[in-house]
């Protein structure tokens, strides 16, 4: 049994969340790709290969966090500069 099905049965909850998380991303990708190349941006940064930031360190995490609002609120503020 690998990892992944291990852990699917001690914790099934994180199946749905995971899946919840995925289709959210695929909303994102398809209704608003500005939003979503400018929140993919502003990750870049803390990527430790793309798609995935490994440090889970709090601080670290509000900071990513706060970069990708921070990000979106530009965006959002800039006057024709996004399909919503």
């Amino acid at each position: 049994m690998d990892v992944i099905a291990i852990a699917n049965q001690v914790a099934p909850g994180a199946k749905v969340a995971a899946s919840a998380a995925q289709a959210a991303n695929e909303e994102l990708v398809r209704r608003h790709p500005d939003l979503y190349r400018t929140v993919r941006a502003s990750l870049e940064p803390y990527e430790t290969r793309f798609g995935r930031i490994a440090d889970r360190d709090p601080v670290l995490r509000r900071q990513w966090h706060r970069a990708a609002v921070d990000a979106l609120d530009r965006a959002v503020q800039a006057p024709g500069s996004l399909t919503v």
